[in-house]
């Protein structure tokens, strides 16, 4: 015999998604005979602009947990070299492979300090016409922030991409204006707005 354990509130959840749904299809069987049409629109594909200060404040957040992370892991590592130290059972040659490993996460963390510092400097408050950093550029293919290499981030649903102005790809469209086009790596991307 086999129990399923659900919460009350995904419960409720399930249960007035169950609920929506079929009122969608009652509603449809009843429209199929009428002469009203429905269209249906993708919210994701709108040009809805969230708030810069949004988009930095999540590019923040982001850039934080990475630094967390590297000084966890760097934390960590290091006790553990400390501890293996002790050890007359290791070698040297493991204990060297394990410094050098410290150091590259200790200089992944710096480059991720220097990063947040950028990014602190720069104001989302500030509107931009062109591209250039901290300008939000839509285009038709998806929607980038410039300033440091965050990559891939969402905020309220609608996915970003942060882009460094080191990036060969910024090069590309750096100063362009609302409605210019470029093209990167055989793709051509068209700008819808900048702010």
């Amino acid at each position: 015999m086999y129990f399923l354990v659900i919460s009350t509130r995904r419960l409720t959840e399930m249960i007035l998604t169950l609920y929506l749904f079929h009122s969608y299809l009652l509603l449809f069987s009843r429209l199929k005979h009428s002469k009203l049409s429905i269209h249906i629109i993708d919210t994701k594909k709108q040009t809805m602009n969230i708030s810069k200060k949004q988009i930095h404040e999540a590019c923040l957040q982001k850039q934080k947990d990475l630094i967390d992370g590297f000084t966890t892991r760097l934390e960590i590592m290091e006790s553990d070299a400390v501890d293996h130290d002790h050890s007359p059972s290791q070698s040297e040659s493991r204990t060297a492979g394990k410094m050098e490993l410290i150091n590259a996460i200790g200089n992944e963390l710096t480059f991720a300090q220097r990063e947040m510092e950028f990014l602190k400097s720069l104001d989302s408050s500030k509107g931009c016409d062109i591209v250039e950093p901290g300008a939000v550029v839509v285009t038709d293919k998806m929607t980038f922030y410039i300033c440091v290499s965050i990559e891939n981030f969402e905020v309220e649903g609608k996915d970003y991409f942060g882009m460094s102005y080191k990036a060969p790809l910024y090069a590309e469209m750096r100063g362009l204006t609302k409605a210019s086009s470029f093209k990167y790596n055989e793709t051509e991307y068209n700008i819808l707005d900048i702010y």
